[in-house]
């Protein structure tokens, strides 16, 4: 008998402890879990081995690139018409809200300390090459050698990353100047197959660095070089900065008056 009356109160605590237990755990007695959310990827536009993601342009932009298209297209089915220079020399300075850049010659041996020095007190956050590398025009500025770093003067330049992405290379430096603790980061755009006093056999790879570039803060300005830092580097700025101006609707309202 004793053990017929004991077997339900036994029955009765256990019931009590499981209340208890879900009372101090709700979540627990769930069947069915949400689970958390990731984190959103946090993309750093001068690490060359971080995919740079895609840009979507809103409906007034697409609009914009669409009235740039036409009058590009006018202009060059006019007779005789080979270029398009007119409207752009009347076309007003950016503003603070357009990007800056530096545009400067292939560097040269005796030059090297200076341009670091340039990029370092500039902040400049990139510097785009769109030239081979070539004894007597442009010689190789940057540590290449084993180690991945080398002292210009003052200045200390170490490689931490590099990636090849088709015909273009991309390579994180650090800037160290001696005695001082701010190290500087840049990311070093090499395009080598753009030919001088010619245009590169396609646009793939000059897509490539707009894309890159598009992402970087534009606070600081961008160095861009060729050999004498007028030809290929001066299309570079200018195909850049076209871009820039006709989302902003910069130079768009002076355009219509042509269609």
């Amino acid at each position: 008998m004793a053990m017929a009356t004991q077997a339900p109160n036994l029955k009765k605590k256990r019931g009590v402890v499981a209340s208890h237990q879900a009372a101090a755990n709700p979540a627990s007695t769930s069947r069915t879990t949400t689970p958390s959310a990731a984190a959103p990827l946090i993309f750093d536009p001068l690490d060359p081995c971080a995919a740079a993601p895609r840009r979507e342009l809103t409906e007034e932009e697409v609009r914009r690139c669409g009235v740039a298209l036409q009058v590009f297209q006018k202009k060059l089915m006019q007779p005789g018409q080979t270029e398009i220079k007119e409207e752009f020399n009347s076309l007003p300075t950016p503003g603070n809200d357009k990007r800056k850049y530096i545009s400067t010659q292939g560097p040269q041996p005796n030059m090297f300390e200076d341009f670091w020095q340039m990029v370092y007190e500039n902040r400049c956050p990139a510097i785009v090459m769109v030239t081979p590398v070539d004894p007597e025009k442009c010689h190789e500025y940057i540590p290449t050698n084993k180690d991945g770093q080398r002292q210009y003067g003052k200045f200390n330049v170490k490689i931490t990353k590099t990636k090849h992405d088709g015909l273009v290379e991309l390579r994180a430096l650090k800037i160290r100047r001696t005695e001082a603790e701010k190290v500087h980061s840049v990311l070093h755009i090499r395009y080598s197959k753009w030919p001088d006093h010619h245009v590169p056999n396609d646009s793939t790879d000059v897509r490539k660095i707009l894309k890159r570039l598009y992402h970087i803060p534009k606070e600081h300005p961008i160095v861009v070089h060729c050999s004498a830092g007028i030809g290929r580097a001066g299309s570079t700025i200018t195909i850049l900065n076209t871009i820039d101006r006709i989302l902003l609707d910069d130079i768009i309202r002076n355009w219509l008056s042509i269609l």
